[in-house]
């Protein structure tokens, strides 16, 4: 029988959270400084929801004295620590989030686990699956990554239609799948970003589209050249 990997096994000490009853403008500048897509919100030590950087900037109005808890989404799927993997990624559906709170018995915050780990766990049990034979006179089954076409020097454009830059670099894991672009951007092209795939709307022959626009991938860090190469 195959080991079954828990969400405790992976488990990370609880560091991205955020109070429900911080300033929403705080929060922001927090969030830019750190490069964070999102935080986990708590009351006291029991997580309540989420902030989200794509949430908070479709929010434009933070001139007033707004909180956490005005923006935070509420509806966040709370792991366990004996939940198998397996079962912690099929919670998560079409949340589209950095990291999930791991939570007791009664409640309180006691982890968390990137959501990079939970796909990790998914796509090598994928790839053992496909390595297993296929009985005789069974189909085939070949699912190509939606995105393999995509090669360097493509332009890459923002949900808002503005253009980004351009693919200078494609980073797959371990079972090939694209992970991540390194687009390059600004005068001459001399500075980088890494945008993972999970941001990719579209791709043609001749550009990738984005789910963010030109502000929100402003705020993604740029990664030294070092990095790229």
């Amino acid at each position: 029988m195959d080991e079954v990997t828990t969400v405790g096994q992976v488990m990370m000490p609880v560091q991205d959270i955020i109070k429900q009853d911080e300033d929403i403008r705080m929060a922001r500048r927090r969030m830019e400084s750190e490069a964070k897509r999102s935080l986990i919100v708590v009351d006291g030590d029991a997580p309540v929801g989420m902030l989200e950087w794509g949430r908070m900037l479709r929010q434009d109005d933070t001139s007033n004295q707004t909180l956490v808890s005005d923006y935070m989404t509420r509806d966040v799927p709370l792991l366990t620590k004996d939940m198998p993997l397996d079962a912690a990624g099929q919670q998560l559906g079409s949340v589209d989030l950095e990291t999930f709170p791991v939570v007791d018995t009664d409640g309180h915050l006691v982890g968390e686990v990137p959501r990079s780990a939970i796909l990790r766990r998914q796509e090598s049990t994928e790839e053992a699956m496909a390595t297993e034979p296929i009985p005789a006179g069974a189909p085939a089954d070949s699912t190509p990554s939606p995105f393999s076409h995509i090669v360097t020097g493509m332009t890459v454009n923002g949900s808002d239609g503005s253009k980004l830059g351009q693919v200078s670099d494609l980073l797959s894991g371990v079972s090939g799948q694209l992970e991540a672009l390194i687009v390059e951007h600004g005068l001459f092209g001399r500075k980088h970003k890494k945008v993972p795939s999970d941001l990719i709307t579209s791709a043609d022959d001749e550009q990738v589209v984005l789910t963010i626009g030109s502000t929100e991938f402003k705020q993604l860090a740029d990664i030294e050249q070092t990095e790229v190469t």
